[in-house]
Parts: C-alpha cells; sequence; structure tokens
C-alpha cells in the first residue's frame, strides 16, 4: 500500500512539473518621431502577446494588439490595422510602426531597426540607424508558463487516488 502511495504521489509531482506549457512572449514597443511628416510629429506604443518568439517575417493586425496608442502633433490617431510589421532583415530586426494620421497625412510608415535577434532575447532593445530625433524601444519579456490541461487532470487523478488509498487505510485500522 505504502509503494503505491509513494508512486502515485511521484506521479503527480512529475506530471506537474514536467507538464509546463512554453511561455508566451510578450513584446512591448515605443517609439517617438519628431521628424515632421507634412507637419505633423507622432508619438505611438502597441502590445501584443504571441506564442512564441517572432522569428519569420510577421504582420499583427491592430484587433490582435493588446493596447496600441498613437498620438500626432495634432492630436490623436487610430491605429493602422496593417501598420504592425516585425521583419527579420540580414543585420537588423525591423518594426515597421504605421499610422493613419490626418487628411494631411493619410498613412505614415516609420521603421525602427533593432540589433539582429532582438526579437528572440528578452529584454529592453533600443533601435539603432535612427538619429535622436526618432527613436524606439521593444521590451522582449516571457510571460510565466503555465501547467498544461493534462498535467492538472494527472495531479488530480494522483491526488484522488491517495485520498482513496487514506480513507482506505483509516477504515481497514477502525475494524
Amino acid at each position: 500500500m505504502l509503494k503505491l502511495s509513494k508512486l502515485l504521489l511521484t506521479a503527480a509531482s512529475l506530471s506537474l512539473a514536467t507538464g509546463l506549457a512554453f511561455a508566451d512572449v510578450r513584446y512591448d514597443f515605443t517609439a517617438t518621431s519628431s521628424i515632421a511628416f507634412q507637419g505633423e510629429t507622432y508619438t505611438g506604443s502597441f502590445s501584443f502577446v504571441t506564442p512564441d518568439f517572432i522569428v519569420t517575417d510577421t504582420t499583427v493586425p491592430a484587433t490582435s494588439l493588446l493596447q496600441c496608442a498613437v498620438e500626432s502633433s495634432t492630436g490623436p490617431v487610430p491605429c493602422s490595422e496593417s501598420a504592425f510589421m516585425f521583419n527579420l532583415s540580414p543585420g537588423y530586426d525591423t518594426v515597421g510602426f504605421g499610422i493613419y494620421a490626418s487628411d494631411a497625412t493619410p498613412f505614415v510608415k516609420i521603421f525602427y531597426y533593432f540589433l539582429d535577434g532582438a526579437f528572440s532575447t528578452p529584454g529592453l532593445h533600443a533601435s539603432q540607424l535612427l538619429g535622436a530625433d526618432q527613436a524606439g524601444t521593444l521590451t522582449v519579456s516571457l510571460l510565466s508558463p503555465v501547467p498544461e490541461m493534462a498535467s492538472w487532470a494527472y495531479t488530480a487523478l494522483g491526488l484522488a487516488g491517495l485520498l482513496a488509498m487514506v480513507r482506505r487505510t483509516r477504515h481497514q485500522k477502525q475494524r
């Protein structure tokens, strides 16, 4: 009896320890540009979560973003549906941050360049190749992994087995 209960407890512990799903990756991007496009300047940011690191060229629709905020020198601007592009060029990882602006500037796409591998390296990354009038930061972070549903089921099954064995042992001792 005791060996079986130890075996069930070990199985429950192992299933919980080894059944962790990969952590999601969160990307937080902020940008400023004091270069005037048709007389307007911009600041903006967006965040989104993806199941894994970005390793291929990716366009993120605005509907998939956790948050998006863009402000031009003439006021707030709606986020563009096709504006958030992650491009892996040789030598640099690039974020294309495009926005729909005012009637004067119907669409602007500004590119921010990060060192190669920034999209797959957790941490804070500063844009490269740009002057002081155009800067961007990209924060890449791993979210805490969570146990998969099968792990919870195996753990519950193991604990239920242990509980049944304890009840059975107590019932036998009472006789």
